[in-house]
């Protein structure tokens, strides 16, 4: 019992000495880019060292909707520099739901859907995600919305959804 003890203290030891880790190299990195003048190598390797800061979060499964804002804005960041012009993003949050506590990675897994299976049969157009938070009604109620132009759900999976009508986009402005 005394040495599975230890080989659980020793195991927990290393998964926090690898993000440090990762973070310090890819704070060196972007440092370095910068003394090189490489301003767009020093965003990205500073844009994923917040994207595994955020994300790993020391084990906390409960985050601020800014920082899950944060996390998706680096994420989307990230995913701009590969894709270039195929791809833009607004990220556009009420001031009022940035204090709130959420679940994290709500937004990050379907931004990511977004770009994986919305890009899926070569749009004729650029991808567009829309992100937006709001407060909804009498401010109780947290709306996190993530739209996109990307190709949709074939007809052949959306018959097999619960409901198989996608409902209509939802008029921000109230």
């Amino acid at each position: 019992l005394n040495l599975k003890n230890k080989d659980a203290e020793l195991a927990l030891m290393q998964t926090q000495i690898n993000p440090h880790f990762l973070y310090n190299m890819l704070n060196a990195i972007q440092w370095q880019a910068l003394k090189s003048g490489s301003k767009e190598i020093a965003d990205i390797a500073y844009s994923m060292a917040q994207v595994f800061r955020i994300s790993l979060n020391r084990g906390k499964g409960i985050i601020s909707v800014r920082q899950e804002k944060d996390l998706v804005s680096y994420y989307l960041s990230l995913q701009k520099y590969r894709l270039g012009k195929k791809i833009d993003y607004r990220v556009d949050f009420q001031e009022g739901t940035l204090d709130c506590q959420i679940p994290k990675l709500i937004l990050q897994p379907l931004a990511e859907n977004s770009i994986v299976h919305g890009m899926a049969n070569s749009l004729p157009q650029d991808l567009e995600i829309d992100i937006s938070a709001c407060l909804v009604e009498d401010g109780k109620y947290l709306r996190l919305l993530l739209r996109d132009n990307g190709c949709g759900i074939p007809a052949e999976v959306l018959q097999y959804l619960p409901d198989r009508t996608i409902p209509p986009a939802v008029d921000e402005s109230k």
